[in-house]
């Protein structure tokens, strides 16, 4: 039993939402009618990806302002955008992240021409819409129109939508997906973290069929309420990532995909009788102490050095290669100051259940290299790679810059620190050698030692996994069938049942209320939360794991 719609009910949320066009306007409507002014100018903040000019031609049916003005007509030649762009684009440079602001987007005579053409105007509703819309003049209502990072991926998949600035919607999916990691995505955030405090209203248009505006106030409520209790990021399986297995053709019934992943993954706030999705990473920017807790914002600042994800390899013969680059890679390619740890604990395996870790003993290196050359030999390479079978409950370590797969027969649980988009793939989704050197450059001729599996210590009656390896987190493996009695110390943890039916979590002085959680699912327990009880509710025996950076 997994719950698909883990919300948080927000507390006094009566009345703070609208669904449809058709109750959207008209509040937008009765807003503007209160503000009692004769000229009254509306911004619509967007994220990346929304689909822009279908939201603003339903706001201008409804609103009828007396001017309309887009962001996008105010950028630079979209030939100056790329050449702003172009060094991360190029396969062999350094991706270190550039300091670019929505400001360089802008070209300035056109800015000083719209304004002067907004300041002439002496009554009636301006809207401005788009990406860096607040920024051109100062605005009486301030609608933030949000975006999840996994619709925007979506969206590019089905060419929909382009990439911050430009007109390349038909462009590769994976140039989209780099561009918008490495750019677009900073420089939208940068305004976020500005409008999050501030804007009047959030409107959701993920289901652009079904767009939601809600009471800014509310939803930062509602992101404040997170993290004073438990809570689930809302779940999803990206079927592109895997191969879609025959036993899961009902994607409303699969159970695996990215659980916990910040950056990736929304929350649902139950407002009133709606549902609003948000990005959960906005309450990492609107309350990142509270979430991580002062140690961790200060070494790692808004971001989350935590991910979970599941990967199910048990349908699957077509071992996907890939490379995790070390420290020293990480930062000097990309200026991206984390170490990669990478751990696989497994939930699930049939009897050929294996993980393909780095070089097998007898494989010579240089016969490896040249096979690993051969842009078609992807069968030879595999059959040189270390075949390590696996059980549930086994734990492995994967060492960074050593050429891995999840293997076949087997769901895992993916514990990492780094992002997805760090993961250097050997082979494409065709089977041909990538052509760019980089996983190259990262890899080493490991051949991995037995200690990569299973390796635990315990500490105060619970097993510590790998601890000699994952320098910056602590996984935790924790056995009990009565209540655990457990403390933040604020610091924000990461959990998942690995056995048992349900257990529930209490709050110790009832700031928060009874939180079911089920087997297989993962959960965040915010550094706002002092202390808590995991009582066992259905099963003989519990298993559940916890992840913390370290201190």
């Amino acid at each position: 039993m997994i719950n698909k719609k883990p919300y948080i009910e927000v507390k006094d949320a009566a009345d703070s939402c609208r669904e449809g066009w058709d109750t959207i306007v008209p509040e937008l409507n009765r807003k503007i009618e209160s503000l009692g002014q004769k000229k009254v100018v509306i911004c619509v903040e967007c994220y990346l990806g929304t689909y822009a000019d279908f939201n603003l031609k339903k706001l201008k049916n409804g609103l009828s302002p007396n001017v309309t003005c887009r962001a996008r007509d105010i950028y630079k030649d979209e030939l100056e955008i790329r050449q702003l762009t172009a060094p991360i684009m190029d396969a062999n440079a350094s991706k270190k992240l550039p300091n670019l602001s929505i400001a360089d987007y802008f070209d300035s005579a056109k800015l000083d021409a719209l304004k002067n053409n907004i300041d002439f105007i002496e009554e009636g509703v301006v809207l401005i819409h788009g990406v860096g819309s607040h920024l051109i003049w100062p605005a009486d209502i301030i609608i933030y129109s949000d975006m999840s990072r996994y619709e925007i991926l979506q969206r590019f998949r089905r060419n929909d939508v382009a990439n911050l600035g430009l007109s390349n919607e038909q462009e590769d999916y994976d140039t989209q997906h780099q561009l918008s990691y490495f750019v677009d995505w900073r420089v939208c955030d940068k305004l976020k973290k500005q409008l999050l405090p501030m804007c009047h209203y959030f409107l959701e248009t993920n289901n652009w069929h079904k767009p939601k505006l809600a009471d800014g106030a509310i939803v930062r409520n509602g992101l404040k309420q997170a993290t004073k209790q438990p809570f689930f990021m809302a779940k999803f399986f990206d079927p592109e990532l895997w191969d879609m297995p025959k036993h899961h053709s009902n994607e409303e019934d699969f159970l695996w995909g990215f659980d916990c992943d910040i950056e990736q993954n929304n929350i649902l706030l139950k407002l009133d009788n709606y549902l609003f999705e948000t990005p959960a990473i906005n309450i990492l920017y609107f309350q990142p102490i509270d979430l991580l807790g002062e140690h961790i914002y200060r070494s790692f600042g808004t971001e989350m050095p935590v991910r979970f994800d599941f990967l199910d390899s048990m349908d699957d013969n077509n071992p996907k290669l890939s490379v995790y680059p070390g420290a020293d890679f990480l930062r000097d390619y990309f200026g991206f100051h984390l170490y990669q740890n990478d751990n696989y604990y497994i939930m699930q395996g049939g009897s050929k259940a294996n993980v393909l870790l780095g070089l097998s003993e007898d494989t010579n290196e240089e016969k490896f290299k040249a096979d690993l050359a051969n842009s078609k030999n992807k069968k030879g390479v595999v059959s040189q790679l270390n075949k390590i079978k696996v059980k549930k409950h086994d734990h492995l370590f994967i060492p960074p810059n050593t050429i891995h797969s999840q293997g076949q027969d087997a769901i895992i649980l993916h514990i990492h620190v780094a992002p997805d988009i760090f993961k250097l793939k050997v082979y494409d989704d065709n089977n041909v050698r990538v052509s760019q050197p980089l996983e190259l450059a990262a890899l080493e001729m490991n051949k991995v030692d037995k200690h990569v599996l299973n390796q635990t210590t315990k500490s105060k009656g619970v097993e510590i996994l790998a601890a000699e390896h994952n320098q910056m987190m602590e996984i935790q493996r924790i056995n009990f069938s009565s209540p655990l009695q457990m403390k933040t110390n604020g610091v924000i943890q990461v959990f998942c049942l690995t056995e048992g039916k349900e257990v529930k979590i209490e709050s110790k002085d009832d700031s928060f209320g009874t939180f079911i959680v089920h087997y297989g699912e993962a959960f965040v327990i915010p550094a706002g939360v002092d202390e808590f009880q995991i009582n066992p509710i259905a099963g003989d025996q519990f298993v559940i794991l916890k992840t913390q950076i370290k201190r």
